[in-house]
């Protein structure tokens, strides 16, 4: 046992350093010219298993301050355990976010041509549109990534139909919105509230992500 914990410190070790230097060839000179003072968001991102990464813009600091600041807060609402929450989550900065499948969104929602997505989250990795990266930004999305890892959004919809609520554009948005302003601290209805109080996140409890009850009518 001895010789176990030192090998595995070693092998954490050189994870983290695995990390920081992948984090550096995706960093700007400013975020570069700063790295120690980034040590506690590095830590932060690394203890929650996100992958970061650099599309045609580079991070910086501001960005990588938000980035931390979602996880910490969406891991204080919904389990406190980051990496059961987050990790492989992949963080994209870019000049464009407009994923292929825009105008087929923009249709189905009835949503006209001129909107643009500052944001997006697909397959594990959110797609973060530099000048657009803020508090609110990062949770929304993060609250897709969850949604669907964990196939969320269905049992909400019946929950809020059962109450006779109406959804704000669809399922998956009206999910990932409500998180948001859950973690955010913004105003909720008592039904969204209640569905996701009630839900029993990875790393608070063993096992999947259950769906609260539906109420009985």
């Amino acid at each position: 046992m001895r010789r176990v914990l030192p090998a595995l410190a070693r092998r954490r070790g050189r994870t983290r350093a695995r990390w920081d230097e992948d984090l550096a060839l995706q960093a700007g000179p400013e975020l570069l010219a700063r790295w120690p003072e980034a040590e506690p968001l590095r830590d932060e991102l690394w203890r929650a298993g996100i992958i970061v990464r650099a599309g045609d813009v580079p991070w910086t600091l501001d960005a990588l301050e938000v980035a931390a600041e979602g996880v910490r807060r969406v891991a204080g609402r919904c389990g406190g355990d980051a990496r059961a929450l987050f990790e492989g989550l992949v963080l994209i900065l870019e000049s464009r976010t407009e994923p292929w499948w825009a105008p087929l969104w923009r249709l189905w929602n009835r949503k006209p041509a001129s909107v643009r997505f500052g944001a997006y989250q697909n397959r594990g990795k959110i797609h973060l549109r530099a000048g657009n990266v803020n508090l609110a930004v990062v949770v929304h999305e993060m609250g897709h990534y969850l949604d669907e890892k964990h196939h969320l959004s269905r049992a909400y919809r019946r929950r809020l139909r059962a109450a006779g609520l109406r959804l704000q554009t669809n399922r998956f948005e009206d999910m990932a919105e409500a998180l948001a302003n859950y973690v955010l601290g913004r105003p909720l209805d008592p039904v969204r509230q209640a569905y996701l109080e009630g839900l029993h996140w990875p790393g608070s409890r063993p096992g999947r992500v259950q769906d609260p009850p539906l109420p009985r009518l």
